[in-house]
């Protein structure tokens, strides 16, 4: 997808320099791919403590066949 946005140079330059981007649009791919993973992960952290999980089916699950 196509799409233009206004973002400041030195925060681009920035960024490209962290993420080690040949160009912007791969800078901007890797910032915005980062965050969504971050995002998830943050949206799964939050069901920490709160699944009880049984014991023996990972034992079944991991068990010689």
């Amino acid at each position: 997808m196509r799409t233009t946005v206004t973002i400041d140079d030195r925060l681009l330059q920035q960024l490209l320099v962290t993420t080690r981007s040949r160009n912007q649009s791969q800078a901007i791919r890797v910032a915005v791919e980062g965050y969504v993973r971050q995002q998830k992960i943050a949206a799964l952290d939050r069901f920490r403590g709160t699944v009880r999980l049984d014991r023996r089916v990972l034992r079944w699950r991991h068990a010689q066949r």
